[in-house]
């Protein structure tokens, strides 16, 4: 059986820090000695002119594939396949934020909703990784929910388990931004941060990530008068990540566009979790993490105070999430794919 996976915009690669990068790789990575697995991706991504010159040129690097079957790892991998008349055609589609009003600029939003309507009508099989997604797209597309197979994404309990801790009396929080600070809750975990190290005086906020908010972050951090309490780490190589969570006492993602692969890496280093309940988080962390609502700084303070000053709710939100994480591995992802892969038709 002969697959070709189209990676499109991303690189096959476990260290960009994009979900969707790490999800092409565990599939190429645990698939290419199963079957004769063929990659179509882009040569390079670093501007939005690689972008441009990606989308006119991959569409003719995939019409001269021949495969059995076609996966695109995203709704925009999905545009190049129907772009080459590929079929039968697998889309990925890992969230619906981009279509959630607010979420992205009004232009971009409507684009992006006729893209993705247009790719899953065209698609044979829609792979979703939550059963929140799958609801909402077939609400907003009106699609057969027969066409939905619901895989979960994974995490590799290998790299992120729970290591030796060094005791301090330092508090340590983590918060990873990523490339979008903003949409991650960055001026939530300041406020809340600001309040925090009024009553606790041993604590300290380590923020990781790289992005176009990181100006923005740098200013906030300045007029709330903790820069000597916070700690810009940057990018996080993913063979740092597992050791900095081990480093933190507790990882704050108070996301306003739901679940992240952070929160299951966190609760597999044996770090408590507080996120919010937003989209898809609930569902897929369950009660491993506390949730509180989106941008209810007050909430976020209390859950963040509670969490370092009681121990036995700690030890209860470390013991709940690395339970809970066992059952979402790589393997089991990238098996349950194989196994809608050999029932295409």
């Amino acid at each position: 059986m002969k697959v070709c996976l189209v990676t499109h915009p991303c690189l096959i690669s476990r260290a960009t820090g994009q979900g969707i990068a790490r999800y092409s790789f565990e599939i190429w990575s645990r698939l290419k000695e199963s079957l004769e697995l063929h990659v179509v991706m882009p040569r390079k991504m670093n501007s939005y002119i690689d972008l441009m010159i990606e989308e006119s040129v991959l569409p003719l690097k995939l019409h001269r594939v021949h495969a059995d079957l076609y996966h695109a790892a995203s709704p925009i991998g999905g545009k190049t396949a129907v772009l080459a008349r590929k079929s039968p055609l697998i889309t990925t589609f890992h969230d619906a934020l981009p279509l959630f009003p607010g979420i992205f600029p009004t232009s971009t939003s409507y684009r992006y909703h006729q893209l993705c309507y247009s790719i899953a009508v065209k698609s044979d099989i829609i792979i979703v990784t939550s059963k929140t997604t799958k609801n909402f797209l077939i609400s907003s597309f009106r699609l057969d929910p027969e066409k939905f197979k619901v895989i979960y994404m994974g995490v590799d309990l290998k790299s992120f388990r729970p290591l030796p801790r060094t005791p301090s009396e330092t508090k340590r929080i983590l918060f990873l931004g990523g490339t979008y600070f903003k949409l991650r809750g960055a001026d939530t975990i300041l406020k809340a941060f600001s309040k925090v190290e009024r009553e606790l005086k041993n604590v300290e906020l380590l923020i990781g990530g790289t992005g176009r908010d990181e100006a923005f972050v740098a200013r906030m951090i300045k007029t709330l008068k903790i820069s000597d309490k916070v700690k810009m780490l940057g990018y996080i190589p993913e063979s740092k990540l597992p050791k900095v969570y081990n480093l933190a006492d507790l990882f704050v993602f108070p996301s306003r566009i739901g679940f992240s692969l952070s929160m299951f890496e966190a609760m597999a280093c044996g770090t408590p979790v507080i996120t919010c309940d937003v989209f898809d988080t609930s569902e897929l962390v369950g009660d491993g993490a506390l949730l509180v609502k989106p941008n209810d700084i007050n909430k976020l303070t209390n859950a963040i105070f509670n969490v370092l000053t009681d121990e036995k709710l700690r030890r209860d939100l470390i013991n709940k999430g690395f339970q809970r994480v066992q059952g979402f591995s790589w393997e089991r992802t990238v098996k349950e794919t194989f196994n809608l892969y050999k029932n295409v038709k």
